[in-house]
């Protein structure tokens, strides 16, 4: 009987020490787990984080780089018409008969002058509102990149956090579950306990490292996409006004022609 009972001693605080060592186990595989799974997802945000801002990068370039192509075409059109405008009011003058009194032929002349100026203006005006709606569509664009970027990122945190918080709370009821196992109660509770802890403690530890790298990424997109923005708005600036110089050009050329063949 004593030796029925010693053994039953020994057996049970082996068991007893089996579970003490599986909880501090467990509690150390829980933090493991969570440091991997934070820095797999950090990991995982910066690179989501580095192909946003490198699209919006490029795709600022592209746009910038068109607008100011296209403002020069622009400008290019509106010199040739100038230069059309003048050919057309020479050949016109040319092929008026001597018998047409200057008063009439001046006439006619402004008249062509006035629909040539018209038409400059409505060509430039053309021009810069078809840039300014490529700005518009370029800077919605960079802003879809950054909004996909960040809802990426935050669903990826937010899907990482709720496993964590549901391994937390499984192997805080694994833990407690095991207080049922009483041969020294106080013991068991205790160590369940200080376990516990140390899981939620690394839960809360590791979802915060993983809000502060959301945050961090979060604001970088931002501020990539404002920066870019910014470009986008300089380089339409740009455009515009090369095509209002070339405007104002084409229409001090034509105005000079129709003046000196008023006089």
């Amino acid at each position: 009987m004593v030796s029925d009972y010693l053994y039953r001693v020994r057996s049970l605080a082996e068991l007893y020490a089996l579970i003490d060592r599986d909880r501090t186990s467990a509690a150390a595989a829980a933090q493991a787990g969570f440091r991997q799974d934070i820095e797999c997802a950090i990991s995982t945000i910066t690179e989501i984080n580095a192909v946003a801002m490198a699209k919006v990068s490029a795709d600022t370039q592209v746009a910038s780089a068109k607008m100011l192509i296209d403002a020069e075409v622009a400008a290019a059109h509106l010199s040739a018409d100038a230069q059309m405008a003048i050919i057309e009011y020479r050949k016109f003058v040319q092929a008026q008969s001597p018998s047409v009194p200057l008063q009439t032929v001046a006439a006619m002349v402004r008249q062509i002058g006035e629909a040539h100026l018209e038409h400059l203006s409505q060509q430039a005006a053309q021009s810069i509102k078809a840039i300014e709606a490529e700005a518009q569509a370029a800077v919605a664009k960079l802003k879809d990149v950054g909004a996909a970027a960040i809802n990426e990122i935050s669903g990826l945190a937010g899907a990482i956090s709720s496993s964590i918080e549901a391994a937390t709370a499984s192997a805080a009821e694994d833990l407690k579950a095991s207080r049922l196992h009483e041969h020294t109660m106080e013991e068991v509770a205790a160590e369940a306990d200080k376990a516990i802890l140390k899981i939620e403690e690394a839960a809360a530890s590791a979802t915060a490292k993983l809000r502060l790298a959301v945050e961090a990424s979060v604001t970088k997109i931002r501020e990539a996409t404002e920066e870019n923005t910014r470009l986008i708005d300089a380089a339409t600036r740009a455009a515009s006004q090369r095509i209002s110089d070339a405007k104002a050009k084409a229409l001090r050329t034509v105005r000079d022609v129709v003046k000196f063949h008023m006089e």
